[in-house]
């Protein structure tokens, strides 16, 4: 599982790290209340990416977005759904403590 979470960095954010500005979607996290989801985003030119973690709250996490569509780029293949809809991207995680990382 790792490798190919290594394998995402190299082949597809690698590239922008030197370029992006960070910024926090849901505002700065609180670390202590384990019901609230944490979410921090890379921006850089033409490119956006978010890793959204949900700890032991909601199945899905809501964030501000103006994006048309967004892909999971890591982990594929834990069930983890995406949905764009107006001003919002829905994230449903179908088990507590699970994360991924998002392109928009």
């Amino acid at each position: 599982m790792a490798t190919k979470g290594i394998r995402v960095f190299q082949g597809t954010i690698r590239e922008y790290t030197p370029q992006t500005v960070l910024f926090y979607p849901l505002g700065m996290p609180d670390m202590t209340n384990r019901n609230a989801p944490v979410a921090l985003g890379m921006r850089a030119s033409g490119w956006t990416a978010l890793a959204v973690r949900r700890l032991e709250g909601a199945d899905t996490v809501e964030l501000p977005a103006d994006a048309a569509k967004a892909e999971v780029l890591y982990p594929i293949d834990l069930g983890i759904e995406v949905r764009a809809v107006p001003g919002k991207l829905m994230v449903r995680f179908p088990r507590p403590k699970m994360a991924c990382v998002l392109r928009l």
